[in-house]
C-alpha cells in the first residue's frame, strides 16, 4: 500500500509540468497606461499660426483586455488592446494660451510575439516581446471652433514584462511596451487650414489579472 501511494505522489509531481502546459490560453483583464511626455510635435503651421507654435500631449489610461495562445511551452501569440480612454491635446509655445485645443478617445490593438523565459511550471515567468500597434482616434472634441482630424497609425511595438501564476489558473502581469505611432493632425475652419504632426512615442504599462485555461 505504501509503495502504491509513493507511486501516485511520483505521478502527479512528473505530471505537474504537463498540467501547466495545458494552460495554453490566458485572458487578462487590467488597466493601460499611456505615457505621452516624449511625444514629438510638428507645427501646427499655416494660415493664421504664429511663428513657434506648438502642442502638448497628454497622458491617457483605459482598460487592458488581452488573449494570449502559447504555441509552444515558451513561444506565446498574443493580442492587447486598449480601449476606454483618451488623449487632450493643449496649446503650447507661441499657442499657450489658447488652452485646451482637442480631446480623442484611443483605441489600440498590437499584435505581439512573446519569448516567455523558464519552464512552464515557474511562478514567475518574464518575457519579451515584438510585434504590431494600430492606434485609432475617434470622437474628436474641438475647443477651438475647428474642426479637428486625428489620422489612425500603424507602427512596430515592442514589451518586456513578467507574469506571476497564483495557482494553475490565476496570475498578474506587469508589462513595459513602446511603440512609434505617428499621426497628422489638420485643423479646417473659417480661417482656413493648419497643420501639423505628433509623433507619440508613448511608454505604455499594462496592469492585469490573467486567467489561464
Amino acid at each position: 500500500m505504501r509503495c502504491a501511494t509513493l507511486a501516485l505522489c511520483a505521478a502527479a509531481w512528473a505530471a505537474a509540468p504537463a498540467f501547466a502546459q495545458d494552460m495554453r490560453n490566458t485572458l487578462d483583464l487590467g488597466v493601460l497606461y499611456h505615457s505621452n511626455r516624449d511625444a514629438l510635435v510638428d507645427g501646427p503651421t499655416g494660415s493664421g499660426v504664429p511663428p513657434r507654435a506648438s502642442m502638448d500631449v497628454g497622458n491617457s489610461t483605459g482598460v487592458l483586455l488581452a488573449y494570449e495562445f502559447m504555441a509552444t511551452p515558451n513561444l506565446g501569440l498574443q493580442l492587447s488592446t486598449g480601449f476606454g480612454g483618451s488623449v487632450t491635446v493643449d496649446g503650447a509655445g507661441s499657442l499657450g494660451g489658447a488652452g485646451r485645443l482637442f480631446k480623442a478617445d484611443l483605441v489600440t490593438a498590437t499584435g505581439f510575439v512573446n519569448w516567455h523565459f523558464f519552464e512552464p511550471g515557474n511562478a514567475l515567468r518574464p518575457f519579451l516581446g515584438i510585434g504590431a500597434n494600430f492606434s485609432s482616434y475617434s470622437g474628436i472634441r474641438s475647443y477651438t471652433g475647428q474642426s479637428v482630424e486625428l489620422d489612425d497609425s500603424w507602427s512596430i511595438a515592442a514589451q518586456a514584462g513578467a507574469r506571476y501564476a497564483f495557482d494553475r489558473h490565476w496570475s498578474m502581469v506587469l508589462s513595459l511596451g513602446l511603440n512609434w505611432s505617428k499621426s497628422d493632425v489638420t485643423f479646417s475652419g473659417a480661417g482656413g487650414t493648419q497643420k501639423a504632426q505628433i509623433e507619440f512615442r508613448p511608454l505604455v504599462v499594462g496592469l492585469a489579472v490573467g486567467y489561464s485555461f
